[in-house]
C-alpha cells in the first residue's frame, strides 16, 4: 500500500496455488487475494496457464471441468473465478 501511495506501479506476477492444495482452499485463496488486488488496483498474472498452477491440465482433485477439443482439461470453476476479477 505504501508503494502505491508513493506512486509506484505494482503488479502481482507469477501467483497461484499448487495443485496439491484442496479445491476449496484454492478457491478461497484466489477469492481473497484477487479481491484485495482489485481493491488496491493492482494487476496480476498466474504462474502459468497450463500445468500445476494453471487452469488447463492442473490435475487438481475435485475440480469441475471439461475436456477441450485437443484433449486437455479445463478447470471451469477456477477459470470463472479468475474471469470475475479480470
Amino acid at each position: 500500500r505504501e508503494l502505491l501511495d508513493a506512486g509506484v506501479m505494482v503488479h502481482c506476477g507469477e501467483m497461484g496455488v499448487f495443485n496439491t492444495t484442496s479445491k476449496a482452499a484454492t478457491i478461497r485463496w484466489f477469492t481473497d487475494v484477487l479481491a484485495i488486488l482489485q481493491q488496491l488496483g493492482i494487476g496480476w498474472s498466474l504462474w502459468n496457464l497450463q500445468g500445476a498452477f494453471g487452469v488447463i491440465d492442473n490435475n487438481r482433485p475435485g475440480g469441475k471441468g471439461e475436456q477441450l477439443a485437443d484433449g486437455r482439461w479445463l478447470d471451469i470453476e477456477l477459470l470463472k473465478l479468475l474471469q470475475t476479477y479480470a
